[in-house]
């Protein structure tokens, strides 16, 4: 696809959700991905074979319609920064809440409701083997992010 923009030897860079695109398109577009650079990437796991248990689209979407910025704050504080918080971190947690706060806050909800169905019912984790270029995987042994952690038995 990226051909068609004129870009040629491609090195994708990605990184959380970004990287389950990423190996999606390694996966779909080998001839146009020189080397694939995956930071802390999401879909490495299955969430449903770990014991997570499902939910609808719906109840997805209904607890993203209760995110705020302290459920942010406190989410983003145990699962990124080891349980250690600084004010410097104060603008994205703003920047993620005023997505969830503005006009169109019921779409930013679905939309990420689809999202995280698509993390927990699709992982990349069984196609990595099949991914023909050179990778290179970095991951934070800090975070601990794990779609639907609060769900899951606390043995899972």
């Amino acid at each position: 696809m990226l051909v068609f923009l004129g870009v040629t030897g491609t090195t994708l860079i990605a990184h959380s959700t970004g990287g389950m695109v990423a190996v999606r398109y390694a996966l779909m577009y080998p001839q146009e991905t020189e080397q694939l650079v995956l930071v802390n990437p999401i879909g490495l796991e299955d969430w449903k074979a770990k014991g997570v248990p499902s939910i609808s689209i719906d109840e997805w979407y209904g607890r993203e319609l209760r995110i705020n910025a302290d459920s942010i704050r406190h989410y983003e504080k145990d699962t990124y920064f080891a349980g250690q918080w600084k004010a410097e971190y104060e603008p994205w947690v703003q920047m993620y809440a005023g997505l969830n706060r503005g006009p169109d806050k019921e779409l930013v909800a679905w939309n990420s409701a689809l999202l995280y169905d698509m993390i927990y019912t699709q992982p990349v984790f069984y196609e990595l083997e099949n991914i023909s270029v050179p990778r290179l995987l970095m991951i934070g042994d800090k975070d601990n992010t794990a779609i639907g952690k609060d769900l899951a038995a606390p043995h899972s």
